[in-house]
């Protein structure tokens, strides 16, 4: 069971970087710069985590322990879908710069699950480890599984769940998976860790109806296999006009309409 724990573990660490460059993309963009602020400081965290992971794990291996942690990052993981918005608009509106949102965006929301999922394989090889003679057989086979589950979260992240259920629904169901990862990497607590999984399951049926209510209003923010798309109603500068407007990122507006003549050109790009 530690092993499937780590292999769950391993996959939820990238598919939470994969969706954070759709839950950061309505503010901050999809540049080269947002990129490489989430890479550099999620493999930062994961790097503090290996390092702290293995030090506790000595001090204390115990699976129970391993298994909290695991739990925190559930919660770590949900609390971003919750939280984004908030941090996001809050960041866009004290003007730091893209550079500087970037690498606090990823410190606030993406870093501290990171931090605790990091902490997990060298944990597991302390509690897997019998004597120093396979030692090496035992780090190196955890660390596969791990690999090979971050193999099996981007692909099924990138493929599929993001465009299927959303890029902030996913990270639900990623604390949702976390939870059962918990419960795999020890037993106890059992109650705690499957009410844990059905709230989180709970929150993601609640979001997806959120959405659907936000929808039928007029307000549409779906995950294609593409981009992050965000179609809502507005007002023309200048003239009140009501329009329809799609926006795949912050400061710009890729396709609008009229409401009241949908065959007028909408933007001022399209009328030279």
């Amino acid at each position: 069971m530690l092993e499937i724990a780590v292999f769950l573990c391993g996959a939820v660490v990238m598919a939470i970087e994969l969706t954070g460059s759709r839950v950061v993309a309505p503010y901050l963009g999809t540049s080269l710069v947002v990129w490489t602020g989430l890479i550099g400081i999620i493999l930062g965290s994961l790097s503090l985590g290996y390092w702290w992971g293995g030090r506790l794990a000595d001090r204390r291996p115990e699976a129970r322990l391993l298994g909290r942690i695991i739990l925190l990052a559930a919660l770590a993981t949900g609390a971003i879908a919750v939280t984004s918005s908030f941090v996001l608009e809050y960041l866009q509106s004290q003007g730091i710069g893209l550079y500087a949102a970037a690498v606090w965006a990823t410190l606030l929301l993406f870093a501290p699950p990171a931090v605790l999922l990091g902490m997990v394989a060298p944990f597991a090889v302390r509690l897997k480890l019998t004597d120093t003679a396979s030692g090496g057989r035992t780090a190196g086979t955890l660390y596969a599984i791990s690999t090979i589950g971050s193999i099996a979260g981007t692909f099924l992240a990138g493929f599929v769940l993001i465009a299927w259920i959303g890029s902030t629904n996913i990270l639900l169901l990623m604390a949702a998976v976390l939870a059962v990862a918990s419960l795999c990497a020890a037993r106890s607590g059992a109650v705690s860790k499957g009410a844990a999984c059905a709230f989180f399951l709970a929150l993601l049926l609640g979001a997806v109806g959120h959405d659907a209510r936000l929808a039928h209003e007029g307000f549409v923010d779906t995950d294609t296999p593409y981009n992050r798309v965000i179609v809502f109603k507005g007002a023309e500068e200048g003239t009140g006009r009501l329009m329809r407007v799609m926006t795949t990122g912050p400061h710009a507006k890729q396709s609008a309409m009229y409401l009241d003549s949908p065959t007028d050109l909408a933007l001022a790009y399209t009328r030279y």
